[in-house]
């Protein structure tokens, strides 16, 4: 900790009160700052997306979907919207909306938002399904739906930061949005920036053809987020056995005539 030697200083009176005030101003203002940027937690009246329904504090801002194997015409992406603040004795409604950056036409590559969708009574969180659509023009381009919380005369919006959404539809195996971003377990702690972990650290670098081969194997595609691909005892054993299946048929080209290389 920074120490100050004041016996070689001297200071005027303004310049003591001045000195004295800055502490003071700066508390005033990232305190006005956090009320701002929480605005309506104390309240019973405010609403957020959780987008990693098993970690509070994983935030994502969007994710990818693609229909390539799946003979289905329609899917449903469900979000998690929680209130802010405390849960009332009767229902209250939100909406939702496209957001700035949407792509997508409502009736070709998703239903249409409703009106409006209840918090009920006594509830802290609400499952609100989109509805997105295995549309023609998918199968050689990605359509973004966007889409935000809408507040309403019952609830405001809450938490800066958590209430837009993108969904990316394809009809073709599609790099999953996190796969080269870094998660930080230790975000906020002495150990932060220390062991920052990627998707490509337990399966390598991503290509195509060994998405494809991994759906073909699995029978499933990676999941919709980083958390439970590292986290998750099927996935954490399936990136075994993957690596595994690339050291048994070794070599495998990808799509660029680059070897896949196992990692374990």
């Amino acid at each position: 900790m920074m120490t100050y030697n004041q016996s070689h200083r001297k200071y005027t009176s303004a310049r003591v009160i001045g000195w004295l005030l800055t502490p003071l101003l700066l508390a005033t203002f990232l305190i006005s700052c956090k009320e701002n940027e929480y605005e309506g937690f104390e309240s019973d009246g405010s609403v957020y997306f959780q987008t990693n329904a098993d970690n509070w504090n994983m935030v994502n801002a969007g994710t990818n979907y693609s229909f390539a194997g799946k003979a289905i015409e329609q899917d449903t992406v469900w979000m998690q919207v929680n209130l802010l603040g405390t849960p009332v004795d009767h229902d209250r409604q939100f909406g939702l909306a496209e957001a700035s950056g949407n792509e997508a036409v409502a009736g070709t590559h998703y239903e249409a938002f409703k009106n409006s969708y209840t918090m009920k009574a006594g509830e802290m969180t609400a499952r609100v399904p989109v509805i997105i659509y295995n549309s023609e023009d998918i199968k050689t381009k990605r359509v973004r739906l966007a889409f935000s919380l809408v507040a309403t005369n019952d609830l405001g919006l809450g938490l800066q930061g958590r209430t837009d959404f993108y969904i990316d539809i394809t009809n073709f195996l599609n790099k999953p949005s996190y796969w080269d971003e870094p998660w930080d377990p230790y975000a906020g702690t002495e150990w932060e920036g220390y062991y920052a972990i990627c998707a490509a650290d337990y399966w390598g670098p991503y290509s195509r053809r060994k998405h494809e081969i991994c759906l073909e194997q699995l029978g499933r595609d990676f999941p919709a987020d980083l958390m439970t691909l590292l986290s998750d005892e099927y996935w954490n054993a399936a990136s075994a056995y993957m690596s595994q299946y690339f050291t048994d048929n070794y070599p495998v080209y990808d799509e660029n005539g680059e070897i896949i290389e196992p990692w374990y």
